[in-house]
């Protein structure tokens, strides 16, 4: 790497001062809505290429080309990789676990497999055999995942379940960097031991079988670690493109990983002032404007997409809530039970590595700033420093109950870290003896013993609000050939299966319109889903408003969920307009514009 001209540096601060401005100030909401819809496929597809060739480009400059010595150096890690991978896939059942979130992430990449836009959709309907997308919103959610199970589709065609299916897909990916980040940790047994500390973790195993985005955000987070490792080595400009990139796009998968980027900035700047000279690559001159989605997104992020309820105020954040939220993450950490995927086992060796490293600090004081040395020169404590910071602000959110099954999957960033410290503790322990394969057999006992029939006899769903999800999405499949149109709250369930299907707000509204497509037999059934509560006392909630007598239904089908609620299908029989005049399209056939009037009026009653 030669030193950098000046003209590069002041081309980066003119890049960095606009990306900059446009964080501070800004652009109106409907022009941040229509790039970001428009233009965001096309950003992410040209980031992901560019990920790709850096990766050719930094496999061809490792000079890793005696394929034969390197088959015979991975053998054993490939088959231990292999082994974990498939015993990690088997553990949970395959389904949707937030459902939140991820029939949102699913139709999101339904919108981008058919029109290349980040949109949501959340109107479609099938007319006559042909499924059509009508509309939808952009969404808060970060779009490299919903973006990765578009490509998916794409490749082996559509299907709701890609989402799980890309999970499992990464599960041997995600294996292979973290044995190769443990190794650059503790060579020869700090690979397979971070893989087996992971494997005792309920929650990777939940978030793998799931089709949310968490386990991507792991997978990115891991690969942004080792390559600020590897460039910290032998910094190149190729590696600093890859290491560029993945901070890019770990930043456009979860809302807080853009924080990240700020630790691999401070890697540079480290790597600068330890080279004593300035380097810049071509792409790092623009790489503050390719953090411009992630700020269009957020002037797209109105107050209502934050989800508060009325206890909580208008502010999201604020450290009344720190206190509280501080015993949640305690009882997350070190709870053992069916209901919460944490792992008291990484959280009592983290503790107690933590505690080993000070008394070696006493004792040994050479052998730990060796340590610690080697911790700063591979930067890897900025990242530390940077998970530190996203958990104190965990802390001071309205929804930071890690014991919360909605919120836990946010705790893996900080059970990584949490693994590597042990790692580096474990090296300590074992740094001049033969103990490193006797250590491996306590991860691997609790593993057998502990992680792997908990994860047999729970989801992990047990107290979290009932849902119905793969009742739902069950029934939607089996009458998908029908032609039917849904109505349920978790309408997105049907059109991620390209099933027709709306919201009980807009049906209550304008019975007038459901009464029309009844009448015309657009649908071949309009199906009702709903909650109900057989017996309310003082302290339960109703999960959905009771339909009105509008309405004449014919329970088919119904499921219990928890004591007491159950879910229910029911066909409508008959709409009662009384008072509510009928929507009319007798016209004339022989007149053009009487038909195009009458199309009008359909289009627009679709519910």
């Amino acid at each position: 790497m030669c030193r950098t001209p000046v003209i590069r540096l002041i081309a980066l601060c003119v890049c960095a001062a606009g990306a900059a401005a446009m964080l501070v100030w800004g652009v109106e909401t409907t022009t941040a809505i229509w790039l970001v819809k428009h233009c965001g496929y096309w950003l992410m597809l040209g980031t992901f290429v560019g990920l790709v060739a850096s990766l050719v480009v930094c496999f061809k400059e490792s000079k890793a080309c005696d394929v034969s010595s390197l088959v015979r150096r991975l053998c054993v890690p490939g088959l231990f990789i292999v082994v974990a991978s498939l015993i990690l896939i088997s553990m949970q059942p395959r389904e949707y676990k937030i459902v939140m979130d991820e029939p949102v992430l699913a139709a999101t990449s339904l919108q981008m497999h058919h029109h290349n836009q980040v949109l949501t959709v959340s109107k479609a309907y099938e007319i006559n055999g042909i499924f059509d997308l009508l509309g939808g919103y952009v969404d808060k959610r970060p779009y490299f995942y919903p973006f990765l199970v578009s490509l998916l589709h794409d490749i082996v065609g559509y299907d709701s379940m890609n989402g799980v299916l890309l999970n499992g897909l990464l599960v041997p990916v995600f294996f292979i960097l973290l044995y190769a980040l443990g190794a650059m940790v503790w060579p020869k047994w700090g690979g397979y031991f971070s893989c087996l500390l992971f494997l005792t973790v309920p929650l990777l195993a939940m978030v793998v079988a799931s089709g949310g985005f968490d386990f991507l955000n792991l997978v990115m987070l891991v690969a942004t670690v080792l390559a600020a490792l590897v460039y910290s080595r032998a910094p190149s400009f190729a590696r600093m493109n890859l290491l560029i990139l993945l901070a890019v796009l770990l930043a456009q998968t979860r809302y807080e990983s853009s924080l990240y980027v700020c630790a691999v900035a401070l890697v540079f700047v480290a790597s600068w002032i330890r080279s004593r000279g300035v380097f810049l690559s071509r792409l790092s001159i623009v790489a503050p404007l390719l953090m411009l989605p992630v700020a269009l997104l957020r002037e797209t992020f109105h107050e209502g997409l934050w989800q508060l309820n009325a206890e909580t105020g208008e502010d999201p954040f604020a450290l009344s809530f720190f206190g509280d939220n501080l015993g949640h993450a305690w009882r997350f950490f070190f709870s053992m039970n069916d209901t919460i995927p944490g792992s008291m086992i990484v959280s009592v060796c983290f503790v107690g590595s933590v505690a080993l490293l000070l008394c070696y600090s006493c004792v040994r004081p050479a052998a730990v700033r060796r340590q610690f040395d080697w911790l700063l020169s591979s930067h890897l404590g900025y990242f530390i420093l940077i998970a530190v910071v996203n958990f104190l602000l965990l802390m001071c959110y309205y929804w930071g109950q890690l014991d919360d099954i909605v919120a836990s999957r946010i705790a893996l960033p900080y059970v990584f870290f949490q693994i590597v410290l042990t790692v580096v503790a474990a090296r300590l322990i074992v740094a001049e003896s033969r103990g490193g394969a006797y250590l491996l057999l306590l991860p691997a006992c609790l593993f057998v013993s502990y992680t792997w029939p908990l994860c047999a006899r729970s989801n992990f769903l047990k107290h979290a609000t009932p849902q119905g999800a793969a009742w739902l999405r069950e029934k939607v499949r089996s009458s998908a050939s029908e032609n039917p149109l849904f109505v349920t709250s978790s309408h997105l369930i049907p059109i991620a299966e390209q099933v027709s299907g709306t919201i009980p707000k807009f049906v209550l509204a304008h019975p007038d319109r459901i009464e029309l497509h009844d009448r015309l037999r657009t649908f071949s059934d309009i199906y009702f889903v709903y909650t109900n509560v057989e017996t309310l006392g003082e302290d339960e909630v109703l999960l959905e408003p009771l339909l009105n007598d509008r309405f004449e239904l014919e329970v088919i089908d119904s499921e219990s969920l928890v004591d007491g609620v159950e879910i229910r299908m029911a066909r409508l029989l008959e709409v009662r307009l009384e008072d509510i005049p009928r929507i009319s399209l007798d016209v004339d056939d022989d007149e053009a514009q009487g038909l195009n009037q009458a199309f009008t009026v359909y289009a627009k009653a679709l519910p």
